[in-house]
């Protein structure tokens, strides 16, 4: 999905786990605002593990985004 310059979504569709990851930027008061939301097929008993690997990817990386862009 694609809605330039506001709106891109990433998939993963083949390997052990499917993803989805949607990331929309918008216009707020001190810049711009990202709002990510990510859904994936895990099996049940890895769900919780993997989720708070994949949050702190998540925040790692953003954390080098807002870096990058503020330099």
């Amino acid at each position: 999905e694609s809605d330039a310059p506001a709106v891109f979504t990433i998939k993963a569709l083949d390997g052990p786990v499917r993803f989805t990851v949607r990331h929309e930027l918008e216009a707020s008061e001190t810049g711009t605002q990202l709002c990510v939301v990510a859904e994936g097929d895990l099996p049940g008993f890895a769900s919780g593990i993997v989720a708070q690997q994949a949050k702190r990817q998540f925040s790692k990386d953003f954390a080098k985004l807002k870096k990058i862009l503020e330099s």
